[in-house]
């Protein structure tokens, strides 16, 4: 039993181990995105323009207050003013490699409990390796790269605009009675 709740302890470390991150916030100006570094030409990228509607394209170059994108073989000029959020895939794609190396350490370590309990010798661990060992390796592998394929990452959110705001509130004390107006913008 102890052996059980020591493998189940090692998975769930590993599983969140692997999957940390550190969350970054996404520049909101073209100027930002630039300085950041986090964009190269070549990239691909997925562009939500504030219409609401999506652009795949390739990225060409980014200037002051502009985005151009190589979309179907085209040019296509977005302003700053026109883009939401500009998004791409995981550029690491080691995800397959991370899956696999879980899958393998889960293997690894279940073949040493059931070899340790059942008291085997090479051929268990010859037959863990190869009917445990194989399908988890593999079944991991593949896992983290759909995983891996499926994330994408925020590189620009558009400042919101601020709209001036206006608020009133009342001002009563022993000796005045009035109201306090506030601007801001």
């Amino acid at each position: 039993m102890r052996c059980i709740v020591t493998l189940a302890v090692m998975v769930v470390v590993g599983t969140l181990w692997s999957a940390s991150a550190s969350a970054q916030p996404a520049p909101g100006t073209f100027q930002s995105l630039r300085d950041a570094d986090l964009i190269k030409p070549g990239d691909a990228f997925v562009v939500r323009r504030s219409d609401g509607t999506r652009v795949t394209g390739q990225l060409q170059e980014v200037v002051p207050g502009k985005l151009r994108l190589r979309v179907r073989g085209n040019l296509l000029e977005l302003s700053e003013a026109e883009v939401d959020r500009i998004e791409r895939r995981d550029p690491a794609d080691d995800g397959a490699l991370v899956g696999a190396l879980t899958g393998g350490g889960v293997a690894a370590a279940w073949s040493a409990i059931g070899c340790g309990v059942y008291g085997g010798g090479s051929l268990c661990l010859f037959e863990y390796g190869l009917f445990l060992g194989v399908p988890l390796v593999v079944s991991g592998g593949v896992a983290g790269y759909l995983v891996d394929r499926a994330m994408r990452h925020v590189v620009f959110v558009a400042m919101p605009a601020r709209a001036p705001r206006l608020s009133v509130s009342p001002v009563v004390s022993r000796h005045h009675r009035g109201a306090a107006l506030s601007v801001a913008w």
